[in-house]
Order: C-alpha cells, then structure tokens, then sequence
C-alpha cells in the first residue's frame, strides 16, 4: 500500500530542487525574470496544496493515558507511572526499568516526545536518525573503488582497487535536565499532566540535542555528540575572503566546495544574524545600482527562505559572523547522506520529592540517550571566517 504522506513529502523535496535549477538558469540568463516568477508561483501553489494535504492527513495526537483507549501497549505501565509522578501510591512491579534502575517513559508518552522533537531540533529534520537498544553502535566502512570507461575487448582495462574495510564505534551520550512542574499542575487531570510533561521533556532536551549536533565536541572527552561544526568531524572548510564582510562569491564558494552529487537535497545552516547579513545581498547590476535581493524569502507558512535556491534553516548555536574571531559561520551540504542521529530507545524520568518544594514545584530529573556524528563528510561543508 503507497504511504502517501511520504509521497507528499518526496514531492516537496522535489519541488525545491526545481525551483533552485530554475534560479540557476536565471543566474546564467537564460530565463528571464518574468518567466522565473512565473514558474515559481506555479511551484509555490502546488507546495501549498500539498501543505494543506498533509495537514488533512496528521493523525489527531492520542491522549497517552487515557484509560481504555486500546492503544496503549502497557496501560498498567502507564498508570503506575503517572501516579508515582503524582506522589501517589502506585504498583511498583508495573514499572517499567532501564539497566540503571531509572524509571523509564511509558512508550505512549515517549512517542509523543519524539515526535515533537523535530519542531525545535533542526537537524533531526535535516539528518538521518534511528534507534538502537544498546549503549554504543558499530559503524563498519570500506573504501570506495575506481572505475573507469573503456571496453575490455578493444585493449581497454578496469582500474584495480583494494578495499581497505574499517570499523569505528559510536557512543550513545547521555543528555540530563530538571524539569520543574508546579505542584497545581499535579493536581490536574492525568491527560494534561502527560501533555504538559512531554511538552516541557520535548523543548528542553530538543534545544540542547540541536546545540550537540552542531558544535558538540566528541565522546572521549566530553561526552558530547560529534557535532558538524567539530574538529574531529571532518568535514573540509571554506573560507571567507575577507573577515569582515560576507559576499555573495562567498556563499557560491561554498555551495561549489559540495560536490555536485550531493547538492540536491542540500541546505544552509546559520545564525539568525549572519541570515540577517546575507539577506541584504544584492546583485550591482551597474556601478551603484543593484537589482534582485539573492535572498528569497518563502510565501508559503512553514517552508524555510531560500538562497541560490536552496533551503536556509536558523540555528544560534553556529557563532555569528562578524565578531572578529576565526570562527565556523555556516554549514552547507546534503545533511541527510552526511550527517546520522541515533536514539537510544526509553527516556527515563525520576521525582525528586523535595528539592523544589519551598518554591512550589516539584522536580523532575529527565535522562535521554542519544549521539550523532558526520557518517560522510564530503557531503557537507563549512564557511569559516577567518
């Protein structure tokens, strides 16, 4: 049976990669303004329509603890779990423990919580991310062989390669916080309370996942994701040819420094103040006078700005341009082949009676395990300024 939101979703990636071909033919002149804006309307009409289509087809979010709803794999699990929460007396054997002995998330509740990390976490949009059930994940790699043209019958030879295997191990980073909920908010329904604690789990471990992805420093020292902007990454930088502007020759340097294979389905990542910078950018059709801006902001709600055609996601981990410091200002790049997030499946979620109680709240100690690391470097690139 077609999953049909996926089909959606394939047709709007596939749409933006139309609209960035007909930007570029613009560039090079050979489509004119007129029929540029022609076209991007028709896309931008179909890209709405698919909008209010997926829209139609979200499935209403499922209350996680009410009771006899038939969806709830272990709605003993659940019930406990909220009542220990509450303060309540509760079945201790319906809980459900990870290795350490935390209480672990009913599996309706961590659903909830996922699916609502990609509205404050951008690279989980962007990357590709899945779950294990251990601590750590083998990654097994091999060189990529040469080939070449030629026929073998005529004189022609294949190329020989060696394939060099090698194996790396990735280590699941545990992420913590407290979560403080007010002792009023205990005494709602359990319905709420469950919405309000994956609301508040969500933001607080979504926002710090994103800055752990981006400028995270490793695992053998700091217990950290290996971010994009990290030195172990790996990834090939560009740099800026002058530190304190940034140019338009600038952000072409970087989309070409990505091979040509890897750009459909790129997109920018920058501070909310370099996008501001960059969206300022005019072409001088002649000395003193400037045409278009080569930032093109969306008409459609949702759907990011665009420059050269690609996509431009916001993130105010990455520094901004312009402080006067060697610094990484930008990433451009197919971050779904490059760049991997792993879950560790069960968040984990322990009271803590007493700690907040003068100031009436009650605290909750949050723990989520998770990690990512650049799987292909050569799909992404970096703008340094220098």
């Amino acid at each position: 049976m077609p999953d049909i939101k996926q089909e959606l979703k394939d047709e709007l990636v596939t749409l933006t990669g139309n609209i960035r071909t007909e930007f570029e033919k613009k560039l090079e002149g050979r489509v004119s303004e007129a029929d540029f804006k022609a076209f991007e309307k028709k896309v931008m009409d179909r890209q709405k329509e698919i909008i209010e289509k997926l829209a139609q087809l979200q499935q209403p979010v499922t209350k996680a603890d009410e009771p006899g709803n038939g969806k709830d794999p272990n709605p003993e699990h659940t019930k406990a779990w909220l009542n220990m929460i509450r303060g309540r007396e509760f079945e201790r054997k319906a809980l459900v423990s990870d290795a350490t002995g935390q209480i672990l998330i009913p599996a309706q509740v961590e659903s909830a919580i996922r699916e609502g990390l990609p509205q404050f976490n951008v690279m989980r949009q962007l990357a590709t991310v899945r779950s294990i059930g251990s601590n750590r994940s083998t990654i097994r790699k091999m060189t990529t062989p040469t080939v070449s043209w030629g026929k073998l019958e005529i004189g022609g030879s294949a190329p020989e390669t060696t394939l060099v295997p090698s194996e790396e191990t990735i280590y699941i980073e545990d992420l913590t916080g407290l979560v403080k909920i007010g002792v009023d908010e205990l005494a709602d329904t359990d319905v709420n309370l469950s919405d309000y604690v994956s609301r508040t789990f969500g933001i607080a471990m979504a926002n710090k996942m994103q800055e752990g992805f981006m400028i995270g420093r490793g695992h053998t020292t700091y217990q950290e994701p290996v971010g994009v902007s990290s030195a172990s990454a790996g990834i090939t930088t560009v740099a800026l040819d002058a530190a304190n502007a940034i140019t338009f020759q600038d952000i072409k340097d970087l989309i070409g420094g990505v091979p040509k294979q890897y750009r459909n389905g790129a997109a920018f990542l920058m501070n909310s103040g370099t996008e501001l910078e960059l969206q300022k950018l005019r072409a001088e059709v002649a000395s003193g006078y400037y045409g278009n801006y080569y930032w093109q902001p969306s008409l459609i709600a949702g759907q990011p700005d665009t420059l050269c055609g690609y996509p431009v996601y916001t993130d105010d981990s990455i520094p901004e341009h312009g402080d006067g410091t060697t610094q990484k200002i930008a990433a451009f790049g197919n971050f779904r082949i490059g760049y991997e997030i792993i879950d560790r499946e069960g968040f984990s979620l322990t009271r803590l009676n007493e700690l907040y109680i003068t100031a009436g709240h009650i605290g909750f100690l949050a723990v989520a395990r998770v990690t990512g690391y650049p799987v292909w470097p050569d799909a992404m690139r970096i703008l340094v300024e220098p």
